[in-house]
């Protein structure tokens, strides 16, 4: 090996542990939200429940499932079909968060349900948008990393 590729590889995996802890700080400040509100949560815990509930508490636990997803320290899977479920369950979590926005939307501007499917179906579009670039993605089992993915998007097709 080469000192130029071993400083190549030296680079790569202090860009990868700059990420693990932005990820790992990350998650420690959702952490500390949800304790200091959790007396907000038993309060609605303790109300009527409603669709507005639903929506909320779907919101609320997603972004913390999604970030634990991709904590460092949690053993990816090292065979290819393993990859595969993993990386998708963690990105339709992840763009499902899009969802659940959208339906928090709907249900905030507009009682009336006929505006609010109409509010909700022009909202769910990153939602779509992220699932159609799931078509042109290669998933791989990286030695140094784990599961990892790239994507291939047409040029023809990211120009529109």
């Amino acid at each position: 090996m080469s000192s130029s590729s071993n400083a190549q590889m030296v680079d790569y995996i202090s860009r990868l542990t700059i990420g693990d802890y932005c990820n790992m700080s990350t998650e420690a400040l959702l952490v500390y939200y949800y304790i200091i509100t959790l007396h907000h949560e038993v309060k609605c815990l303790k109300s009527p429940k409603n669709v507005g509930f639903y929506i909320f508490m779907t919101g609320r636990y997603i972004p913390l499932v999604v970030q634990l997803l991709n904590l460092p320290f949690w053993n990816a899977p090292s065979s290819l079909m393993g990859c595969q479920a993993y990386l998708l369950l963690g990105q339709t979590l992840e763009y499902s968060q899009d969802l659940i926005w959208a339906g928090l939307r709907a249900y905030g501007l507009c009682q009336k349900k006929t505006w609010s499917l109409c509010i909700f179906l022009f909202s769910i579009s990153p939602f779509l948008v992220n699932l159609t670039a799931l078509h042109w993605q290669t998933i791989y089992v990286n030695p140094n990393v784990g599961c990892t993915f790239s994507r291939n998007v047409p040029i023809e097709l990211s120009k529109r």
